[in-house]
């Protein structure tokens, strides 16, 4: 087996090779050369055929223009151009460019070749450049990609977002296997159905060998010698564990391509064994009624954009089956499979879908033809993943008036889907179908998708679109009352209230909140409720666009919790009871809890678990009364406790926490004053629930009292008067008390304003670089980060001017190296703000 070197900028990637797979990967990530194109000139003056990039900047692939400063808000074609070597390919094997995703348009050459341009880079395309490549010297690739499509309130990320590679493989090879593996649920047994497609016709010297694995053991295998059938294997009750979300059971499926004894290409998929079935009123998994609760997900981040990389996804993906999020429809962007892998592990039904979205959308007509290759590819790329249980064929595109052909467009569309596959529901979400009494586009979905905004209408309108349509199982795929607000004590009342509205419908069965987390967004709005504020941070979520929780999280965990209600007693010393009240029948949420458990255990101060115990609970029906469970454990030495409840794949989705003592006192790490206002930056303090500050006036004897803050970063004082004397005292409070620091005394003399809040700062490391989140008002203009190898900034220091909006990052660090960062603001008439505390990171 040959090894290739590919260089890019001084930097070598080696060859990814799989043992007998048939097939090598040579990665083509990197530091890719990289030019904006504002006048659309490159194509013409052929930037593609030029070997040399001086000139040019330089960017990381996977990555976003939008991650360097200088392209912050830059809207339009960007070139990216690198080179590589030719790999020894020997016999008849071909080479092909992989894309995994690019945003949001893109055009390919090699060598100067145009291979094509795709609409729409959100599912992986390859190009085949076996004739293209040069045997000596350097090969050039070029893409140009242009990210002006928006679409609705996202953010229109640019860039090569995914990995890109050179595959080479054998002439003859496996290009996907459909598998469809649903149980006899009265047998408990099970038929998988698998359909291979080939990259050629093969000859008769062809066979197959199929082999089904589970934990590690190969528990089916068949070899079929007419090698393009499809083929069925039979697994035993005793081999079929069924895929639930709280049981998230995985398969492997080997296929192999074998000439005589040799292997000519292998490829892998996963599975799961589940049926998704719906009647007139109900949506079934495995047989069973279930009414679920989620969260849609913007699927990028401030600091990392939509490249999605695997910490990213997978503590957001974490957080929302913590919070008891199970169904939705979760990303109006078909998602990378590494993010749909990692769904069906933790166990999560999602409604996947195109991005065809709005009533103007060029693509919601009959047969479009980028339309319907969207629908092909996100069936043909997602069918294998059990944790996909809808197709989605757009959103909110249902008004008549500005498109008349959208009803037969979903017609057709929904028609195409079923074509593909029969075994999920085909949808189109709807925003329209409760006023539009005929011939609304909802009327040809399996299941009824809505999304619904209108306070105190969620019940009402959901009932008029099954009197409009006759009766269907229904999911609000989206509900929401108004922008939550970026401030992390934001509640969930309304949302909650939203939630009662749909509790109780037999034929609602589920609904999703928009959103997860807060989202940089360009979308404006004349109304206040609905615009952006200005960090671009459109802040519908339960988190902030840091990731940082907001109160609105915790209440609605408890909204989403798979039990009404539980109360924890102490009944005596290391004795405690805990009474489970279980959802009604037509609650939201409402499903079966088979295999929970309820855990308790203590803590030292460190977070050591001292002792622990656990019950395994009978199996718990919605409308099942309410049941008690007693707990014993040695509380000696303990700091605090922690009960919870854990489904069987291992997450805790209801808890509650209660200290011993009260909280050690509070720390003030530094404060700042402003004309009229004081800032205290705190010094997380073991025990704490809750802080608040107390300023007495010296003179007058008035106290204020800040507002009561959960989450150890900053409290605010404002209505201060100048150069006036006050006495500050810092509380810290939990559920035995509250402890304070001794006052101090602090003199109102700041003549200007505070700094911005610094929300999270974070070394990333792929980008060389530190990446800074910021709050920002109307009247800021301009922002100034200065960074030093020196706490005191003196050795190496180094200043950023920038107008980006809520986030910065500082590039061509050094990883390893530790640095001393702190930000200011600029206002109109050369007002500057205070600087921040000084933050340390180590990158």
């Amino acid at each position: 087996m040959y090894r290739l070197l590919l260089a890019i900028a001084g930097i070598f990637f080696s060859v990814l090779t799989s043992a007998g797979t048939g097939e090598d990967v040579y990665q083509l990530n990197g530091v890719w050369s990289f030019k904006t194109d504002p006048y659309c000139k490159g194509e013409s003056e052929k930037w593609y055929a030029e070997e040399s990039s001086a000139g040019w900047d330089a960017l990381p692939v996977p990555g976003n223009w939008e991650l360097k400063n200088e392209y912050v808000n830059y809207i339009g074609k960007g070139w990216y151009k690198r080179t590589f070597s030719t790999p020894e390919i020997t016999g008849e094997k071909k080479a092909f460019i992989r894309f995994e995703a690019v945003n949001i348009h893109y055009t390919v050459w090699v060598n100067g070749t145009n291979l094509g341009t795709i609409k729409g880079g959100y599912f992986p395309r390859k190009f085949d450049v076996t004739s293209l490549l040069k045997k000596d010297g350097e090969n050039v690739v070029a893409v140009c990609v242009d990210n002006n499509l928006r679409t609705g309130a996202y953010w229109n990320w640019g860039g090569i977002r995914r990995p890109v590679s050179l595959v080479v493989t054998n002439k003859e090879n496996i290009e996907r296997v459909r598998i469809q593996a649903e149980p006899d649920l009265k047998s408990g047994k099970a038929t998988v159905e698998i359909q291979p497609y080939f990259s050629t016709q093969l000859s008769e010297a062809f066979s197959v060998l199929y082999e089904v694995e589970k934990d590690g053991k190969t528990i089916a295998k068949k070899t079929v010698r007419d090698a393009a059938s499809s083929v069925s294997l039979s697994l035993s009750k005793k081999q079929v564990k069924l895929w639930h979300f709280d049981r998230p059971e995985l398969y492997k499926l080997h296929v192999s391509l074998m000439k005589g004894k040799e292997c000519v290409h292998r490829i892998t998929e996963r599975f799961g064994i589940r049926k998704i079935s719906w009647d007139d009123t109900n949506f079934y998994l495995n047989g069973e009624p279930v009414r679920l609760l989620g969260l849609n997900w913007v699927a990028d981040d401030r600091f990392t954009g939509n490249t999605l990389p695997a910490d990213v996804y997978k503590a957001h993906i974490d957080d929302m089956r913590r919070m008891g999020a199970v169904m939705a429809r979760l990303s109006h962007v078909p998602l990378p499979k590494d993010v749909l892998d990692y769904l069906d592990e933790v166990g999560m039904l999602v409604i996947d879908e195109i991005p065809i979205w709005g009533d103007n959308t060029p693509f919601a007509f009959p047969h479009n033809e980028i339309a319907f290759s969207w629908l092909k590819q996100m069936v043909e790329n997602h069918c294998n993943h059990p944790c996909i249980v809808g197709w989605s064929v757009g959103n909110e595109i249902g008004n008549q008036v500005r498109n008349p052909q959208v009803t037969p467009y979903v017609k057709s569309a929904i028609e195409y889907v079923k074509s593909m596959d029969q075994t999920r529901p085909a949808l189109d979400v709807s925003f329209s179908a409760h006023y539009n009494k005929v011939n609304d586009p909802s009327q040809y979905s399996d299941i009824y998708a809505f999304n619904c905004y209108s306070r105190g209408a969620y019940g009402r309108d959901s009932k008029k679109i099954v009197a409009n349509y006759g009766k269907k199982p229904l999911f609000v795929t989206e509900f929401g009352c108004q922008l939550i607000s970026e401030n992390l004590q934001s509640d969930f009342k309304k949302e909650t209230d939203a939630l009662n509205d749909m509790r109780g419908i037999d034929f609602l069965f589920g609904a999703s909140l928009w959103t997860y987390n807060d989202y940089r967004s360009t979308h404006r709005s004349p109304s206040p409720t609905w615009d952006n504020p200005v960090s671009e941070n459109r802040a519908w979520g339960v988190v902030d666009a840091y990731g940082r929780h907001k109160q609105a999280y915790w209440s609605a965990r408890k909204e989403y919790a798979p039990l009404k209600s539980w109360k924890v007693t102490k009944e005596a010393e290391g004795k405690y009871s805990v009474v489970l009240t279980p959802r009604e029948k037509l609650d939201l949420p409402a499903y079966v809890l088979d295999g929970y458990k309820l855990a308790l255990k203590t803590y030292s101060k460190t977070g050591e678990v001292l002792d622990s115990t656990e019950i395994s609970l009978a199996r718990i029906k919605p409308g099942d009364p309410a049941l008690k469970k007693v707990l014993a454990i040695n509380e000696k030495s303990a700091a605090y406790n922690k009960a919870a409840l854990v489904n069987p794949n291992g997450i805790e989705l209801m808890d509650t926490v209660w200290y011993n003592s009260c909280p050690d006192k509070p720390v003030i790490k530094e404060y700042r004053t402003a004309y009229n206002a004081l800032r205290i930056y705190l010094q997380p303090t073991w025990g704490a629930t809750a802080y608040w500050v107390e300023c007495e006036d010296l003179e007058k004897g008035k106290v204020l009292v800040s507002d009561t803050v959960a989450y150890p970063t900053q409290i605010d004082i404002s209505r201060l008067e100048h150069q006036k004397k006050y006495k500050v005292t810092l509380f810290a409070g939990n559920n035995k008390g509250k402890s304070a620091l001794e006052a101090i005394t602090i003199v109102g003399n700041g003549d200007g304003v505070l700094p911005p809040e610094v929300k999270k700062i974070q070394g990333i490391p792929a980008l060389n670089s530190i990446a800074i989140g910021y709050s920002c008002n109307m009247a800021e203009y301009l922002f100034e980060v200065e960074y030093a190898e020196s706490a005191d900034m003196k050795v190496g220091s180094k200043r950023i001017l920038t107008i980006a909006k809520g986030a910065c990052f500082i590039p061509e660090l050094d990883k390893g190296k530790k640095y001393y960062v702190r930000i200011r603001s600029y206002y109109q008439y050369q007002q500057i703000s205070e600087w921040s505390p000084v933050y340390a990171v180590v990158l």
